[in-house]
Formats: structure tokens, C-alpha cells, sequence
């Protein structure tokens, strides 16, 4: 996926490391690759992001700012509650300016994207970090495993999460079941 130059460079490089950080995850995310990949050279990286970190944080910033913008009439995905991404605009500290100036093109493929990248995100987090309710995780992780599921039939997808303590990791197990029409 090279970038294409209509882009500016600085949407190139987050679509770029979108979707690094998708396959491999922050410690897979590689400033030579990203620059490679988005067609610009990496002294980019730095102008508008100031280091990799600086980098990670933009792309979590704009999956969530993506995620925010599910329409349920334009889109076959179910929105996230307003509690839910009030969570992920407040646990990944997106600056309130930015949710109004990054414009940024919903399509399947990039919120798929977008929810593959939080829940891997969420998930490397301890869950004694995660400063949400059990019914707020679930709803929440429920609804990204629906976005996320590259199956066509993913409305079908039942996701359910399982703790044997409050303190231990919590398992996601998802089940495909047929729906009875």
C-alpha cells in the first residue's frame, strides 16, 4: 500500500502506521517502514509527530476520532454508546481540538481497522489499568469485536468476556451463531 500524493503527508503517515500498527502492534511500528510505505521521507515523522511515540499516540487518536463518526444509516456496523467512546476519548487523552480538525474518510475497511487497532490497544493494557465497569467493557468490547470481525456476517458474532476473578485477566471468546430470521 503506497501512499497515494493526492494525500497530504501527514494523513499518508497515519494511514500508513494505521496499518502497521494493525498487523503488528506498537512495538512492530517502525519509523523507516512507516515513511516507506506512505511514500515520504521519514524526517516527516518527526516534523509532525516529533518521535515514534509521538506517532502512536496520533494514530489511537484517530481510530477513536474514526470510530466517533459511525453513522448507523451509512453504516452496517452498530455505533459505540456515547459512554463508550466518551471512555476512549478520555483513556487515550484525544485532545478536544483534534476531534473537530482531523478529517478522516470512514470506509469498512479503515473502521475495521480502527477497531482492531483499539482492542489490541485495550487489551495490552493490564485490566487492573483499565478504569472501566464490567458492563461497560462488555458493551464496549462487544461492539469492537463486531467492527473488527472480518467475517461478512459479523451481526451474527457472539462475543462474550470471561473473568474467574476481579483481578485476573479477562478472556474474549467470540462464537458464531446462526440468526434465526
Amino acid at each position: 500500500m503506497q501512499g497515494s500524493k493526492a494525500q497530504p503527508p501527514q494523513i499518508r503517515l497515519l494511514e500508513a502506521a494505521s496499518e502497521l500498527l494493525m498487523r503488528e502492534g506498537i512495538g512492530g511500528l517502525r519509523v523507516d517502514e512507516v515513511a516507506k510505505v506512505a511514500g515520504c521521507n521519514k524526517r516527516l515523522i518527526y516534523h509532525y509527530f516529533t518521535n515514534k511515540d509521538g506517532l502512536g499516540r496520533a494514530v489511537l487518536w484517530a481510530q477513536v476520532i474514526l470510530l466517533s463518526t459511525l453513522d448507523p444509516v451509512q453504516s452496517r456496523f452498530p455505533p459505540l454508546s456515547q459512554r463508550a467512546l466518551r471512555f476512549l476519548k478520555d483513556f487515550f487523552r484525544v485532545p478536544a481540538q483534534l476531534q473537530h480538525t482531523l478529517s478522516l474518510q470512514p470506509s469498512e475497511s479503515s473502521l475495521r481497522r480502527a477497531a482492531v487497532i483499539i482492542v489490541r490497544e485495550l487489551l495490552a493494557v493490564s485490566n487492573h489499568r483499565l478504569p472501566l465497569d464490567e458492563a461497560l467493557w462488555q458493551a464496549l468490547s462487544s461492539s469492537l469485536m463486531v467492527i473488527a470481525s472480518p467475517i461478512p456476517s459479523a451481526s451474527k458474532t457472539k462475543v462474550s468476556i470471561h473473568s474467574s476473578a476481579p483481578k485476573e485477566r479477562l478472556s474474549i471468546r467470540a462464537e458464531l451463531r446462526p440468526r434465526h430470521s
